[in-house]
């Protein structure tokens, strides 16, 4: 009898699951499309326009499903629901699997991982990071094929290096010696295609790892001078006199920005001194980031640029001793307004021109407006590193707050103006 009970019980305690669901699913749809309905109502009686509501009220109120699904989530402890599709490893590593079918795997050969799992520092991150790293150095190390190019290899030895400790801890002596073999192995294929670049692509991470061969490997002092004067042309060639960079991406100036003041204060450690151009482009290029970031601290998102580096921004206009900020108007193409706690960024420059452009480039006289910590109108910023599909989304025109005449997206208007 009890047993029965017990069956009946669990039958009725699934059905009863069954439709709770049911109708969580049926209130949370209603709930959105109530929002979105009195919202409409409300921004039309106000006289709010039409692209306003499309590019909030609708997007906020199609994304509650999903914002009360991730809450739910939360609640039950289950983030593999809340961060989406959670890609797992089990026992083996990273370079098992068919990196193919990774968005941008490429990417992974510079080992931007290695910064994360460093900074989390306990034991099974270590264990990751050892695993991960002499797994690569068997598989890929051999100075050829997925990973080695200048750009890829400079950012894998700077890391590398970077956490050297982390990565030799606890080791025996056979892997201490590949390690620094790989160093070694690392240093000559840069140090032979750094200077190979042109006018238009920009080398300050393959020259960046050329001085810091010189600066942490033994026998590669000599690329100290070569990498500086390399860096030095480079600032002159590449930074324009105002701090800003062909591409107008905000984000790849920070990049720059990052690299520069890393050197300097490493050539400072080491009792060289940074070069006369390589100081005046990072006192040009300070006041141009403080010139493109919000009030809440985060750079504007234009042109290819998104929250990538969050924090690092302050760190580094603080090392870089630069207190400067610009009295121009216009920097890098972009015009900043900015009162009490709210600040307004627009996109009031030429387009970029190819190969400049095949980020994102459709939002010539788009703005961005911040109000204390909070965004309340952004950009999509690059979708690059979600697919092609979202990297071709990101560079629409729709993606950014823009101006549209009689059907024509501003960047055309903006071009015609630019021709007369």
């Amino acid at each position: 009898t009890d047993s029965v009970e017990e069956e009946d019980f669990k039958t009725e305690e699934k059905n009863y699951v069954w439709l709770r669901a049911l109708l969580s699913l049926a209130a949370t749809l209603y709930g959105s499309q109530l929002v979105v309905d009195n919202a409409v109502k409300l921004a039309e009686t106000f006289g709010v326009s039409s692209l306003v509501i499309g590019s909030t009220i609708i997007a906020i109120g199609s994304s509650l499903p999903e914002v009360a699904g991730t809450i739910a989530a939360a609640r039950m402890r289950k983030p593999d629901i809340v961060f989406g599709n959670i890609f797992e490893l089990g026992d083996k590593v990273i370079w098992d699997h068919s990196l193919s079918s990774i968005e941008n795997y490429e990417e992974l050969h510079g080992f931007p991982w290695l910064d994360d799992l460093a900074a989390r520092g306990d034991k099974a991150a270590v264990e990751i990071i050892q695993k991960w790293v002499f797994s690569w150095i068997e598989k890929y190390g051999s100075g050829s094929g997925p990973g080695w190019t200048p750009k890829l290899t400079s950012r894998r030895l700077i890391r590398l290096i970077h956490h050297e400790d982390t990565i030799l801890n606890g080791l025996s002596e056979k892997y201490i010696s590949t390690y620094f073999k790989s160093i070694y192995k690392h240093a000559n294929f840069i140090s032979k295609r750094f200077y190979k670049t042109d006018k238009l692509t920009m080398n300050f991470e393959a020259i960046v790892g050329v001085i810091y061969c010189g600066l942490y490997i033994e026998g590669f002092e000599r690329f100290i001078t070569v990498g500086t004067e390399h860096l030095s042309r480079e600032c002159r060639d590449k930074i324009d006199e105002d701090g800003g960079i062909l591409s107008r991406n905000p984000e790849e100036l920070l990049e720059i920005f990052m690299y520069l003041v890393w050197v300097a204060h490493g050539l400072h450690d080491a009792d060289w001194t940074p070069s006369q151009a390589h100081i005046e482009t990072i006192n040009s290029i300070a006041p141009a980031l403080r010139h493109l970031r919000h009030v809440d601290g985060n750079l504007c998102r234009f042109n290819g640029s998104c929250v990538k580096y969050p924090g690092d921004l302050d760190r580094y206009l603080f090392l870089s001793g630069n207190k400067k900020k610009t009295t121009k108007i216009l920097k890098m193409g972009y015009a900043r307004m900015e009162g009490g706690r709210t600040s307004i960024i627009q996109d009031a420059g030429r387009l970029p021109n190819i190969p400049y452009s095949n980020l994102a480039h459709a939002s010539v006289l788009g703005f961005e407006l911040t109000h204390g910590r909070q965004p309340l109108i952004v950009n999509c910023g690059s979708g690059v590193n979600f697919g092609r599909d979202w990297h071709k989304a990101g560079r629409a025109t729709v993606s950014y707050t823009h101006l549209r005449a009689h059907e024509t997206d501003s960047y055309l208007v903006c071009r015609l103006l630019l021709e007369k």
